[in-house]
């Protein structure tokens, strides 16, 4: 009984709007900061190419700060 209400509270959970449009924002941050951090791994990358990249996301970013 204790499984099965732990399930339907996260059911619940999963249905609230809110909680679905933050997953949606963290998912576009992480999408974001993963770009950046491809850029860093690269092994012919320069400092103007994470600069770039850098502040791409910053753009990126800001522009939910307009929501």
């Amino acid at each position: 009984m204790v499984g099965s209400a732990k399930a339907r509270n996260f059911l619940k959970a999963l249905k609230d709007k809110r909680l679905v449009m933050w997953l949606h924002f963290l998912l576009d941050i992480v999408n974001c900061l993963s770009d950046v951090s491809l850029v860093i791994q690269a092994n012919n990358c320069t400092v103007s190419d994470v600069w770039l990249e850098l502040k791409s996301a910053k753009q990126s970013i800001a522009s939910y700060i307009g929501w």
